[in-house]
């Protein structure tokens, strides 16, 4: 069989242009197909080059388009937002724009996308932004991702947002470590270093991760020895810290007023991994003499915000603490 001839005896003909029909000789052994287009009609054989039977050859499936077949136009739409947000965040009239595509449409998608967590939208008049469960996909498991390449961001907004320094620590080995950090640009800030342990019954991120362990955990880490004292105004008393730790856990926040060092001031709260279980903490610092209390109460609310979206982005990513996994 070669090129330009004409179908074998009962073989139907290709019906319309870009038609392509598939057969098998009567074997069922080789695979040959039509394909007619506006200027020929030609028939191959497979590349066994093996003689076809030529009496009695069976219809398998007739398709008028490989490429319209199994294009699925939506999807291509829906990376084409994708791809316009990964240029920056954009509201719907801007996303419009940069596709060329109607808003009607863009909408649709990306109300499914945030229903999938692809998208982020903190409120309704906000732009849209790209999810960090995208980032989850590209960089494979989720036990890759580390807690302070995610929490980095958030702690960035809230050094923004207040002005101050603000700090990540995680529960490492039963102490609570600084693992991220993101100065303030103020001469006059606190200085820590990464690596420090932080108690967990003075300082903001010790008493924010302490507040959600387990009794026993708790008691077991706390040891059975004296509370360390590090100014006048530290809890060592085991029944004031329980009364203290009690307070944290209904509020959301826990407070360093002067209790590791004097004259500064720090708002914390807890992160909790995708299992719920409390595995951070995120806080903002500043002299006592910038915090007046208009300003603390602005610390306060910011870290709860940052949080509480931290810790939905963990859960979105299916992050597991390395303290939950022990």
């Amino acid at each position: 069989m070669i090129a330009g001839s004409a179908p074998p005896e009962g073989l139907p003909a290709p019906s319309g242009d870009g038609a392509i029909t598939f057969w098998f000789d009567s074997r069922a052994e080789i695979l040959i197909w039509q394909e007619r287009s506006a200027k020929a009609s030609r028939i191959l054989t497979s590349e066994s080059g093996k003689p076809l039977d030529g009496k009695a050859f069976r219809c398998v499936e007739r398709y008028e388009s490989m490429a319209a077949r199994n294009h699925i136009e939506v999807l291509a739409r829906a990376f084409r937002v994708l791809e316009s947000l990964a240029e920056g965040a954009a509201e719907l009239r801007r996303l419009s724009e940069r596709t060329g595509m109607g808003k009607s449409t863009i909408f649709r998608i990306l109300y499914t996308l945030k229903e999938l967590g692809y998208v982020d939208q903190p409120a309704p008049t906000a732009p849209y932004t790209l999810s960090l469960k995208l980032l989850a996909l590209a960089r494979g498991p989720a036990a890759e991702l580390t807690l302070a390449s995610v929490a980095r961001p958030h702690l960035t907004r809230l050094r923004d947002e207040l002005g101050e320094s603000a700090w990540l620590g995680e529960l490492r080995g039963g102490n609570v470590v600084l693992t991220e950090a993101v100065q303030a640009h103020h001469k006059l800030r606190l200085s820590l270093d990464l690596g420090d342990a932080c108690p967990l019954h003075a300082s903001a991120l010790g008493k924010a991760v302490a507040a959600h362990l387990p009794a026993e955990e708790l008691k077991r880490l706390l040891g059975g020895g004296r509370l360390a004292r590090f100014t006048s105004r530290t809890i060592t008393n085991r029944s004031q810290l329980a009364a203290e730790l009690a307070r944290v856990r209904r509020q959301g926040y826990a407070l360093n007023d002067e209790e590791t060092i004097k004259g500064a001031f720090l708002a914390g709260a807890p992160v909790f991994d995708a299992t719920g279980r409390v595995c951070a903490a995120v806080s903002v610092s500043a002299p006592t003499a910038r915090c007046l209390p208009a300003k603390r109460q602005a610390m306060i609310e910011a870290v709860k915000r940052a949080t509480g979206q931290l810790s939905r982005d963990l859960a979105r990513l299916g992050y597991r603490s390395r303290a939950a996994a022990c």
